[in-house]
């Protein structure tokens, strides 16, 4: 009887020695994802900051941009007047 009690008792002691290792295991594991996950929403701020600055960039092309075709079609404009006042001097 008290040899069923030992044994008993061994098989205790190693399953709380085994469910202590898995604990620590699965701690380890938790904290490695979390330094994972901080990882990750570090790289997504960074991501994020430079989608802000390509699409500030991207508006202020677009603006140059559309400036530069004003200024393309007034000056086509100016060039086709100067054009027909040129004509209108050698027919004379």
């Amino acid at each position: 009887m008290l040899q069923d009690v030992e044994n008993e008792l061994v098989v205790q002691v190693s399953m709380k020695q085994e469910m202590e290792m898995a604990m620590k295991l699965l701690e380890k594991d938790i904290h490695e994802k979390q330094d994972t996950l901080i990882g990750l929403r570090h790289q997504l701020d960074e991501v994020k900051a430079i989608n802000v600055e390509m699409y500030q960039k991207m508006k202020s092309s677009d603006d140059s941009m559309r400036q530069k075709n004003d200024m393309i079609a007034r000056l086509e404009e100016k060039t086709n007047q100067i054009t027909a006042t040129m004509k209108q001097l050698e027919q004379r």
